[in-house]
């Protein structure tokens, strides 16, 4: 629960925990629950462990995990000398790329400008228009990630973007739920938004079950400093395979 404690038992809803790591760290194995309080919301990583459950408890929404900053505040955004061209006041590794930026939880979202793809495409066939860096941001939310200085910029024709929307999600460079190899995994009934790689991301395992989920705003981190820069962006991954995959009564959108 966001209202819980890491010191307690995490055995009942008044001695809940607090936090994805505290989760993460556990000892958990076949027949364990781990249940997140509806209408809460957690930022970061969850990694699952073999036999495990993960599903809600309580009332009202879906348990929220997300991975990205909250960057609806006008004091993180810096006017720059380039007309309508804002740079964020903190920066983000090649490890947290952003992928996304959505606004007021999907009322607008930004458009990712990348370097170099252009010679690449053009090759193939397809006209591309030619994006050299931050001065050729010129539409409404474009946004570009200078990787070398982890800076990321924002064309925002209407002011300083943390004053124009309530809600401003960077979604990063990270898969959400790591399911590392773990079998009998069960995840159910939470809410899986807002990242630049995956929703749920799980290597070669077995009967891996995911039911009642909503998955939204999910993909477009670049995977390696290399061209062609392909981009992550699966709501529910396998990379390898699974012996016994159910994905049922899901909501997926936005990826």
């Amino acid at each position: 629960s966001n209202n819980g404690n890491d010191s307690n038992d995490g055995k009942s809803p008044e001695r809940a925990w607090a936090t994805l790591s505290k989760v993460n760290k556990a000892t958990l194995g076949k027949g364990d629950a781990v249940l997140f309080e509806r209408g809460g919301i957690w930022r970061g990583q969850l990694t699952t462990k073999s036999g495990v459950t993960y599903s809600a408890y309580g009332e009202g929404d879906k348990p929220k995990l997300y991975n990205s900053v909250q960057a609806a505040d006008p004091e993180l955004w810096i006017e720059t000398d380039m007309e309508n061209v804002y740079e964020y006041a903190e920066t983000f590794p090649f490890s947290n790329e952003p992928g996304n930026i959505i606004f007021n939880e999907g009322e607008a979202c930004g458009i990712k400008k990348i370097v170099g793809e252009y010679e690449y495409y053009k090759e193939r066939g397809l006209e591309l228009e030619k994006f050299t860096g931050v001065k050729d941001l010129d539409e409404n939310l474009e946004f570009y990630h200078h990787i070398p200085t982890g800076k990321l910029y924002l064309y925002c024709e209407e002011g300083n973007p943390g004053e124009l929307y309530s809600s401003i999600e960077i979604a990063l460079r990270q898969t959400i739920i790591k399911n590392q190899s773990a079998n009998n995994v069960t995840i159910d009934n939470l809410c899986i938004k807002y990242t630049g790689s995956h929703g749920i991301g799980s290597w070669t395992c077995n009967d891996l079950t995911v039911t009642n989920c909503e998955f939204g705003w999910i993909g477009g981190s670049i995977q390696a400093e290399a061209t062609p820069y392909y981009r992550f962006g699966n709501a529910i991954e396998i990379y390898g395979g699974c012996d016994g995959y159910t994905v049922r009564n899901c909501y997926i959108h936005q990826i």
